[in-house]
């Protein structure tokens, strides 16, 4: 079996090397084109997910490079990469029995988050099964630095939809022709 394919406990490689934060090995395995970057083990753990919530930030640089990459996949309990950065904090006990996780210092989970925002795709809203959003767990944890990047990112999100919504509306006054309607000759009475 060729090495980026092999399992551990049930984990694909990419998996397995994003979770223990072995960046070579996770770009010789990025280098295969048949690669399913977005491949979740049994408990819904994409290789994204793992490398955010270990803090590995060179193998979550390595995994965004790839334009394929879906950062909205969600774990067995509702995570995304970008919930789960926001957490920093202790993880539950996973559906694989896996002892629980601990999301690295705070500097690299703010950086991670850097790095997820810049992603066109991003999607701040999204909800875990505890219908938290990555803001409402920063909130709760009092994590200043990420609640100010999710807050500033939204802000920017807010103005480029207003902007686009003006230059669409000034487009539309400026190009469309005046109609004006004809006064009627008949007036029309209501019925008794």
């Amino acid at each position: 079996m060729p090495p980026y394919k092999m399992r551990e406990r049930g984990r694909p490689a990419l998996i397995y090397a994003s979770k223990h934060g072995y960046a070579d090995f996770v770009r010789l395995i990025l280098q295969r084109t048949e690669i399913e970057i977005n491949l979740q083990d049994r408990g819904g753990k994409s290789a994204l997910l793992v490398a955010t919530k270990k803090g590995h930030i060179d193998v979550v640089r390595l995994l965004l490079e790839r334009e394929d990459i879906n950062t909205s996949l969600k774990d067995g309990k509702g995570y995304t990469a970008l919930l789960c950065a926001s957490h920093n904090g202790h993880q539950e006990i996973g559906n694989d029995g896996d002892p629980a996780l601990m999301c690295a210092a705070l500097a690299v989970h703010t950086d991670i988050v850097r790095l997820l925002l810049g992603r066109a795709e991003i999607n701040t809203s999204l909800k875990n099964k505890k219908d938290d959003t990555a803001l409402s767990i920063a909130i709760e944890e009092r994590h200043t630095e990420i609640i100010n990047l999710l807050k500033e990112h939204e802000q920017a999100l807010q103005a480029k939809e207003n902007e686009t919504t003006a230059s669409a509306g000034t487009e539309v006054s400026e190009t469309a022709p005046a109609t004006s309607v004809p006064p009627s000759d008949k007036t029309i009475h209501p019925t008794r």
